[in-house]
């Protein structure tokens, strides 16, 4: 049946509410009052606030039909599967930091870095050194006179050996010095360094960086499911040995890494539903100990789609239903290759 009381651009409060009020005297002959306390007033406002919320419902239930003014994560994730697009989860951000390992050195090491640091400054730096070590004063022409033997070593791996003599810098004496001091600084250096350990199965590696201004870690070092040797320690092209002095740059991603650890009874549907909400997809890693493997950590492959893996290795991948609950979903095959008993995946 036609309506005659609300006109169809009657949407929010204040007009349904004028519609309702003008209806009446068709309505009834005996309704005369118009009072805020009239019971029949309390029901046209209750109504009118009902048609309100109804249509604010319509409008906004209607912008999640299309790509360009939905608002809602699940809805926008099945709009666009339509494209054969996956949306993705929350996202860290990522930037790099350059370390340094600055362990303290004598005043002979000192200048042995300023020669390696600056090899066109070497001359000034060997008379700076020469003026500080073995000068013992001027002669009566005001130039220093110096503690320097008459004689030059030159087979010395001894930067305090390398002297000139009577002072005079020669470009012999110039050239050892600065091949001397160069291999006694790199020799210190091969004896004085750090190791950045990013392999996850190490349990006894600390990926955070910290901030003088922060108790929370702000940063943590990118990781890798790599073994890089027997040791957990290092590469074998030395790419996360901190050498001391010698800056080195590390990728790095904003927030802590936390590890949850899960037993296979509480999957659903070979479904694992991860508890904190806010978690990045990019860099997610799954791996499990059994008593098959003689509880060694074995990583887990992730894959976007699960179906198109037929390798038969165990693999992972990463999923929200229509809730918003993220979870990582495993193989359907996976107990065949790791067994039901004793399994623990982190």
């Amino acid at each position: 049946m036609p309506n005659n009381i609300l006109r169809y651009t009657s949407r929010d409060y204040k007009s349904i509410r004028s519609d309702l009020t003008d209806a009446i005297s068709s309505l009834s002959a005996t309704w005369t009052s118009r009072e805020e306390g009239d019971p029949g007033i309390v029901l046209v406002k209750l109504m009118s606030a009902l048609g309100d919320m109804i249509s604010f419902n319509f409008d906004k239930q209607a912008l999640e039909y299309y790509s360009p003014t939905v608002t809602q994560r699940k809805n926008a994730a099945r709009l666009f599967s339509f494209l054969a697009y996956q949306m993705h989860w929350y996202k860290a951000a990522t930037t790099t930091i350059t370390l340094t390992y600055t362990p303290p050195m004598d005043e002979l090491l000192t200048y042995c870095k300023d020669v390696v640091d600056y090899p066109n400054n070497t001359r000034a730096i060997m008379r700076e050194y020469l003026d500080r070590y073995f000068k013992t004063g001027e002669d009566e022409y005001g130039h220093p006179i110096y503690s320097s033997p008459e004689y030059f070593t030159p087979d010395s791996t001894d930067p305090e050996d390398i002297i000139c003599i009577n002072g005079n810098i020669t470009d012999e004496n110039l050239l050892k010095f600065q091949q001397v001091t160069t291999q006694y600084y790199k020799d210190w250096q091969q004896q004085n360094h750090i190791y950045i350990n990013r392999y996850l199965g190490n349990p006894n590696v600390e990926l955070g960086v910290y901030s003088s201004s922060y108790s929370e870690p702000v940063y943590s070092l990118e990781p890798t499911t790599n073994i890089k040797d027997d040791t957990y320690r290092y590469s074998s092209d030395g790419t996360e040995t901190l050498y001391a002095y010698e800056p080195q740059e590390f990728k790095v991603l904003q927030g802590k890494l936390n590890t949850t650890l899960f037993s296979t009874r509480i999957l659903r549907d070979n479904c694992f539903y991860i508890p904190d909400m806010n978690v990045d997809q990019d860099h997610l890693y799954l791996s499990y100990s059994s008593s098959s493997n003689g509880n060694t950590i074995t990583f887990v492959d992730k894959v976007d789609n699960l179906l198109t893996t037929t390798d038969g290795k165990l693999h992972f991948q990463f999923g929200v239903d229509d809730y918003d609950y993220p979870y990582i979903e495993l193989s359907s095959y996976w107990k065949e290759i790791v067994g039901e008993d004793s399994v623990t995946f982190t």
